[in-house]
């Protein structure tokens, strides 16, 4: 990696339009970890929507797309499923447009526009990202970090490990996974669950290297889509 290497983390509630380089949007519970178990599931692409009554339009509009909502943890009415990897882990949506709707990690994305490239975070494809910023040697590198209720959270601590890999250090999983386990973030997941997939979900997460691809944005038009490269 280049010596002049500046890397940032950054919170959704930060001016993200001054953002330049490569921007990290993370949310490892759930959107971003959702996302990869979408493509590796061969949807076609997913269309991150942040305001919900556009994502409902968008499917009225597109009615054979497959529409994912979540807010405060649950399932949006109108949607075909939740934010859930455990719901859609076995669900075939080859050659599907899914629209992706959730109240953190798509809410960032948007707000990008002066970046170079923007791709997406989690832990099940942590590896993937490590490598990716690395072959592209960027200049600059921002995490945001989209659950901001806490700072030291799992986004952060999934920016902490992805910067300690990048600069060649060896950081823990196990003893981030174990902080994580015992952090006030998983309380809707493991102690009190917002759902019934909830504990599921979690643990899903926290499956390191499941996956060995990135997620990128791309243009089509006036939207942003994900897919894989």
């Amino acid at each position: 990696m280049k010596k002049r290497l500046k890397i940032k983390t950054v919170s959704l509630s930060d001016d993200l339009s001054k953002i330049t380089g490569l921007a990290v949007v993370i949310d490892v519970l759930r959107a971003f970890t959702t996302s990869c178990f979408i493509i590796e599931n061969k949807a076609k692409c997913i269309y991150p929507v942040s305001d919900l009554i556009d994502a409902l339009k968008l499917k009225e509009e597109n009615n054979d797309w497959i529409l994912i909502g979540e807010r405060k943890g649950l399932k949006v009415e109108g949607s075909d499923y939740g934010n859930s990897p455990t719901e859609l882990k076995r669900v075939n949506l080859e050659n599907k447009t899914v629209i992706l709707t959730t109240s953190a990690g798509t809410q960032a994305i948007d707000k990008l526009v002066n970046v170079d490239k923007i791709i997406t975070g989690a832990f099940v494809n942590v590896g993937a990202i490590a490598k990716y910023i690395r072959k592209n040697n960027f200049d600059e590198i921002t995490f945001i970090c989209t659950d901001n209720r806490w700072l030291d959270n799992e986004d952060y601590k999934l920016a902490e490990y992805v910067s300690d890999l990048v600069l060649d250090k060896n950081p823990s999983f196990e003893q981030i996974k174990k902080y994580i386990i015992n952090h006030p973030t998983a309380d809707g997941f493991l102690r009190k669950p917002y759902t019934k997939t909830s504990k599921s979900d979690f643990n899903l997460a926290m499956q390191i290297n499941r996956f060995d691809f990135v997620i990128e944005a791309q243009h089509d038009r006036d939207r942003v889509y994900l897919t894989k490269i």
